[in-house]
């Protein structure tokens, strides 16, 4: 789906958006940027609504929704009993570095698998601390969602929802509204089991 615009001819945004997407697979990280901004620009592509509230003079980081992602996706987790269904190639994208809370799951179930795969055979690799942090951020940034499909108790993540995200230029908006969806399933999730 390619949104319509009458001000712009919907051949320069297809050619637009497989430049952005060969550009984001390369290594300048700069031509991609610019290429995104101009899809920006033209209404293709476009923050959710609350991000450009919630990011007034806040200083919230990157990393910092990065953190409060995992910290809720290990709620999400505990909360609706995922523990041995999530998915390895969310689990690889898990930080090494961050000091967890102390009923923080995922590092177990993480290590757990990086244990598995070393004497089974099956394939698994954590990002190493090397790794590019915007790169794992964006990764994060399309990849969280998985697991808030299928059956839920309501239908917060509907196709609207993906395509908004799909929608969003920056991985910083991405992570926001990835943020606020986990927010919206994990306090259903604590209300349907109180």
């Amino acid at each position: 789906f390619i949104p319509f615009s009458d001000s712009v001819n919907p051949n320069d945004i297809a050619s637009n958006i497989i430049s952005a997407a060969e550009a984001a697979s390369s290594s300048d990280e700069r031509v991609a940027s610019t290429l995104l901004n101009d899809l920006a620009s033209t209404a293709v592509l476009q923050e959710v609504p609350t991000y450009e509230l919630a990011m007034q003079g806040s200083g919230i980081t990157a990393e910092d929704l990065e953190y409060d992602i995992w910290v809720c996706i290990d709620e999400y987790v505990r909360l609706r009993e995922l523990e041995d269904v999530i998915s390895p190639d969310l689990l690889s994208l898990l930080p090494q570095d961050k000091d967890w809370p102390c009923d923080f799951v995922l590092e177990d179930i993480t290590s757990k698998w990086a244990s598995e795969a070393g004497r089974s055979g099956k394939q698994f690799v954590r990002v190493n601390a090397d790794y590019p942090s915007q790169r794992r951020q964006r990764r994060l940034s399309y990849s969280a969602t998985g697991l808030l499909g299928g059956s839920t108790p309501t239908e917060l993540l509907n196709k609207g929802v993906r395509q908004t995200l799909l929608e969003t230029p920056s991985t910083h908006g991405r992570l926001w509204a990835v943020l606020e969806r986990f927010v919206e399933y994990n306090a259903q999730l604590r209300s349907n089991v109180e």
